[in-house]
């Protein structure tokens, strides 16, 4: 499990893909799994994400971000 139970609503999570040398980047998919719906887990799910890239691990740029439509924790 990459994402831990029991964050409060609004938090951020985020994980880091090291790779050995630079890498064109042609697109990407995200897919993701909302199971707030589940009893016990009322407060799992996804309302915005982004890709951020870097060149020397230092300084990062926004590659990517969007929000996702009919999050059931924020006003659509």
């Amino acid at each position: 499990t990459i994402f831990t139970d029991g964050a409060a609503a609004g938090s951020t999570s985020q994980f880091t893909i090291t790779l050995s040398g630079p890498t064109l980047l042609g697109g990407f998919r995200l897919f993701t799994y909302d199971d707030s719906f589940q009893p016990g887990n009322p407060n799992r799910g996804i309302g915005s994400f982004r890709l951020l890239g870097s060149s020397n691990g230092i300084d990062f740029a926004v590659l990517s971000s969007g929000s996702v439509d009919g999050h059931p924790y924020v006003p659509n």
